[in-house]
């Protein structure tokens, strides 16, 4: 294996970040088969008013420097005309940029995909319109990838076993809930008697679905392309999740413990969500001390590098610059 990040070889495979998206669009699922030999960071959000060129420009150039970056393109607008009139669309598939990606590549990819998407969903009239990247770092995970010749069968089968144990949940595994958004897929309905008691009940928009389920009772609330649901047993909320349509029978499935990403009726991934705690206030310093210096060093971009042209340093009272011209 290779130590250089921009042309790593991994599986006879090479995760070469000078090649993402420049001719041609470079999609996640072309590059990353084993998602634990990779770290991928948080979701962020940069928007596009009408996919403006310089304004993808500017998104790439605040990339960081030797870092991939995975995107999902969503269409999103209030003016949409559709039939079933939803706001939000997704573009395509997750694809992978760099700050050196070709900005030109990109916009006319999704240009094309917007034209597709009006066409399959019936948009006459799009109007003004917003694309929002969600984008979020990845990197190779150095440690995992080293480990590749000292990984053991025990290793591998603790965490497969961590996988079936969620695919066999059948609150989970599409047992009660299929793994569509396709309702004729839901089984029986709900009387209508029953059903106006969990409206009551609940607060529920009349207009949702219910479904009998065994024990169990769904509710699905329809709006757009995004799916409102609930799963009720023994009359009572036992959870509520949320689908959000990608494309064909590509959805995410939200719900209080996990995000599914479903492709053709199977869970091909999932994440668990983690609560963090906010920074405790810690007692504050009674006596202040001025005993403070700053130093900044300011630099340029050349060939891909930071180079430093001038420095200075603050103490309260005075302060110094210095150039590089002050140097020999």
């Amino acid at each position: 294996m290779t130590k250089n990040i921009n042309n790593t070889i991994i599986n006879n495979q090479t995760f070469d970040l000078s090649l993402f998206s420049q001719d041609n669009i470079t999609f996640l699922t072309d590059q990353v088969n084993n998602k634990n030999l990779f770290t991928i960071g948080y979701y962020h959000f940069f928007k596009l008013p009408l996919l403006e060129l310089t304004v993808l420009k500017d998104f790439l150039q605040i990339l960081d420097f030797n870092k991939a970056y995975i995107i999902l393109p969503i269409l999103a607008t209030d003016t949409i005309k559709t039939d079933s009139g939803g706001p939000i669309l997704s573009l395509s598939k997750q694809f992978l940029v760099t700050r050196d990606s070709d900005p030109i590549t990109i916009r006319n990819f999704l240009l094309k995909q917007i034209e597709i998407a009006c066409e399959n969903y019936g948009i006459a009239d799009l109007e003004n319109y917003t694309v929002v990247l969600k984008f979020r770092p990845i990197s190779l995970n150095t440690e995992a990838v080293q480990a590749i010749p000292q990984i053991n069968y025990e290793i591998q089968e603790t965490h497969i076993k961590k996988n079936v144990s969620l695919m066999n949940s059948k609150y989970y595994n599409g047992s009660i809930i299929p793994l569509s958004m396709n309702l004729e897929l839901y089984g029986e309905k709900l009387n209508k008697i029953l059903s106006m008691l969990y409206i009551l009940k609940f607060d529920l928009k009349p207009s949702g679905f219910f479904f009998k389920v065994g024990e169990f009772v769904v509710y699905i609330y329809v709006d757009g392309l995004k799916h409102e649901g609930i799963l009720f047993k023994e009359k009572s909320i036992f959870y509520k999740f949320e689908d959000v349509l990608i494309e064909g029978n590509s959805f995410v499935r939200t719900t209080d413990n996990y995000i599914l990403h479903i492709d053709d009726f199977n869970i091909s991934y999932f994440e668990k969500p983690s609560e963090t705690n906010f920074i405790s206030k810690v007692k504050n310093n009674t006596k202040l001390s001025n005993n403070i210096v700053t130093f900044d060093i300011e630099t340029y971009v050349k060939d891909g590098k930071f180079i430093p042209f001038a420095c200075g340093w603050y103490d309260g009272d005075f302060i110094q610059t210095y150039y590089l011209k002050d140097f020999k």
